[in-house]
């Protein structure tokens, strides 16, 4: 895992996430992402800008 100024990218395939971690304060984002998380692979969190540590700590776990 690599990480960069937008964030932690992953060179994994899609199926093989676990977590996905959205860190926004977008709210049409974060509700796009809520709706349609069940879409993506493996469990969906979205934190505020705040949370970014907290969504580091969780996407790690």
């Amino acid at each position: 895992m690599e990480k960069s100024a937008e964030g932690i990218v992953s060179a994994a395939p899609a199926e093989a996430w676990e977590r996905i971690a959205v860190v926004t304060d977008v709210h049409w984002v974060a509700n796009a992402t809520r709706m349609f998380a069940f879409l993506l692979p493996g469990l969906v969190k979205v934190f505020s800008n705040e949370e970014q540590s907290d969504a580091e700590e969780w996407i790690a776990a």
